[in-house]
Order: structure tokens, then sequence, then C-alpha cells
């Protein structure tokens, strides 16, 4: 017997057969876990929404940006001058 198929052999001999009931109240388990984690995810986005919409969504418009500045530093160590900086 292949090494793989063992754990499935030793797996399927332990474990036991839920009902339909069992799979019913497993899943309501795992909604009602997601549904938990979705509420404070989303109460946490609230509560910093200054720093997603500034910094994350907003971020780009600004020159000093994390993007932009790695340009510019990038264009001074290949060009050594200002070519692919931003400007105001």
């Amino acid at each position: 017997m292949p090494l793989d198929q063992e754990d499935e052999l030793l797996h399927d001999q332990d474990a036991k057969e839920m009902s339909f009931f069992d799979h019913v109240d497993d899943l309501r388990k795992h909604l009602f876990r997601a549904v938990v984690a979705i509420l404070v995810g989303t109460i946490a986005a609230f509560i910093q929404k200054s720093f997603i919409f500034d910094t994350l969504i907003f971020g780009p418009k600004r020159t000093d940006f994390w993007t932009y500045r790695m340009l510019c530093e990038l264009s001074h160590k290949i060009y050594h001058d200002d070519t692919m900086c931003l400007s105001d």
C-alpha cells in the first residue's frame, strides 16, 4: 500500500459517521464564526476609516507615496538625476 494512503485508512477507521443534523450544526458553527469575523473586520475598518482612505486608497495621489519615493531613489541610482521623480 502506498505511504500516502496509510493516513487515510487510519483516519477512516477512527472517524465516526456524522448524521445530517451534525453536518448542519457544523455548518452553523462555521457560518457563525465567519459572520463574527466579518463584523469584527468591519468595525475595525470603520474605526480606522481615515487611515484606510487617506493612506491606502488616496495615498497614490500624493508625491510622498512609497512607490514614488522608491522610483525616485531608483532614478538616482540608475540615471544619477531626477528622471523618474515626480514633482508637485
